[in-house]
């Protein structure tokens, strides 16, 4: 039986997506539709990784679009390729096939405008691909040795855009691609929540200042009368300085975030993050007074659920590409009906076939046993004349043995007296002309002594049938060892015995 999985291209087609009947829903590497509409009843690993740690978590999406939290492991990999070995046993466990990756590596973050993306012919895709290939549009001094990711004021023509290292992201894709998972997208957790709580929040998102923290990192993003603004400290002039920041640094997230607070000038916040991280810093005696706004969304608060949300778009996957627009659902039942008939055309088709391939079989299966049953019947008489030749041969030789009484006394008193140590390879008599006279030829095997003492013993036995010898041929050699002798036989008168 042939997989259909050694035809990927095939398994990509609209015919293979029409004929079973998923043409309408959207491909697993397509970053323009939301996970939960990609990944509607499929396993999805999310993968969360930091410098030397990374963690592995189960998730499946319900019918509501939620996502189902299951088991997680943690991983330490020091070493190149031992994050792609424990993927793998980890796919295998889970069932999955995709993979999704939340950064926490060392990341920076600037204020641009999306002014570049607001074309009238921007396509979705372009969300994407312009971080990727033209960064000049929103990034003042690009750098090649960066991957961008943007997102956007939901109101504002403006942007918080995100950077990291290209050669971590690209080492970490190619990690996962060897443990043979496809990658749904790469997402850094501090976006993550940054851009979900923008688009949670709408028009009061940017009401206050946002401290945001995914436990490995922190993030401080000033807002002035709803805009995204540079740190109070920075000059007046000083728009689009980067917010305030700290990566990769899960043991200095707790002062990090104090000095924040308090270089920022005690102004309000909205604290987004982990609630043991998060919530210390008001307590202490220099911060009492702090206004402090947690909001109530818990995925806001977790990086792995807010890269999950429907609301997250942004993407730092390498080498994303236009996938095809999925047919849009309520054509499902016209597809469906139209290819259940081609199916059942197609069945049909193949049952008459089999049917036909079926009969055409029959029919050599009788021929071919028939044959074999004549060539049975052949061979059966063959043997049946082949019994009576040997029948035949057998009654001759039967009534020789019993005619020929002399015969048969002649080669027992030979046999009978043959010493030990010496056999008789071959005899033959023959009547010579018209006399009584026995032409006898033997051979004898063994040795020079035994020979001696079998001829005697060999002309004893003539004398004891009345005959005698009246000539001896020298014995000539045969078959190596032996020895042939040739003698002629006086054959008694047909009157009476030899005298003694």
């Amino acid at each position: 039986m042939i997989s259909l999985s050694v035809f990927p291209s095939f398994r990509r087609s609209p015919f293979f997506e029409l004929l079973t009947g998923t043409a309408h829903q959207p491909r697993p590497a397509d970053a323009t539709v939301p996970l939960k509409d990609r990944f509607a009843g499929k396993p999805l690993l999310l993968v969360m990784v930091a410098r030397e740690r990374a963690a592995t978590l189960r998730v499946s999406f319900d019918r509501s679009g939620n996502p189902c939290l299951g088991e997680s492991r943690q991983i330490v990999a020091r070493h190149p390729g031992e994050l792609g070995r424990v993927l793998q046993a980890e796919a295998r466990a889970s069932g999955s096939s995709w993979a999704l990756i939340v950064l926490a590596l060392g990341w920076q973050a600037e204020l641009g405008l999306r002014s570049a993306r607001s074309a009238p012919d921007f396509r979705p895709i372009d969300r994407f691909l312009i971080p990727a290939e033209r960064p000049e549009l929103f990034v003042s001094q690009p750098r090649a040795d960066l991957a961008y990711a943007v997102v956007d004021h939901p109101v504002l023509d403006r942007s918080v855009i995100f950077a990291c290292k290209r050669k971590d992201l690209d080492a970490v894709v190619q990690e996962v691609g060897s443990a043979g998972l496809g990658v749904a997208g790469v997402r850094l957790g501090v976006a993550s929540q940054v851009e979900l709580w923008l688009e949670v929040a709408g028009d009061k998102a940017l009401e206050r200042d946002v401290l945001v923290s995914d436990g490995m990192s922190v993030l401080l993003l000033n807002a002035k009368d709803g805009d995204f603004s540079a740190p109070v400290q920075a000059a007046a002039g000083a728009g689009g300085s980067p917010p305030r920041q700290a990566s990769a640094r899960p043991n200095d997230v707790a002062q990090d975030i104090a000095r924040f607070v308090r270089d920022n000038g005690m102004r309000p916040l909205v604290v987004i993050g982990p609630a043991e991280i998060t919530s210390t810093f008001p307590n202490t005696t220099s911060l009492q007074d702090i206004d402090v706004l947690r909001p109530e969304e818990p995925r806001l608060h977790d990086s792995a659920l807010a890269s999950l949300a429907a609301e997250v778009r942004h993407d730092l996957k390498p080498g994303l590409l236009e996938e095809r627009p999925a047919i849009p659902a309520k054509w499902r039942p016209w597809t469906i009906g139209y290819f259940a008939s081609l199916i059942a055309v197609v069945l049909l088709t193949a049952f008459f076939l089999f049917r036909a391939c079926e009969e055409e079989r029959a029919c050599a299966t009788a021929t071919r046993r028939q044959q074999e049953a004549q060539c049975r019947e052949t061979a059966a008489l063959g043997a049946l004349a082949e019994n009576a030749k040997e029948k035949t041969r057998a009654c001759d030789l039967r009534d020789w043995v019993a005619s020929g009484y002399h015969a048969q006394s002649f080669l027992h008193l030979i046999l009978r007296e043959l010493p030990e140590g010496v056999s008789l390879d071959r005899i033959s008599a023959q009547l010579e002309g018209a006399g009584p006279q026995l032409s006898l030829e033997f051979a004898l095997l063994g040795g020079e002594e035994l020979q001696i003492a079998a001829t005697r013993a060999i002309e004893k036995a003539v004398l004891a049938l009345n005959c005698q010898v009246g000539e001896r041929h020298t014995p000539a050699p045969f078959s190596g060892a032996g020895l042939a002798y040739r003698w002629r036989l006086i054959l008694p008168a047909e009157t009476g015995r030899r005298k003694p």
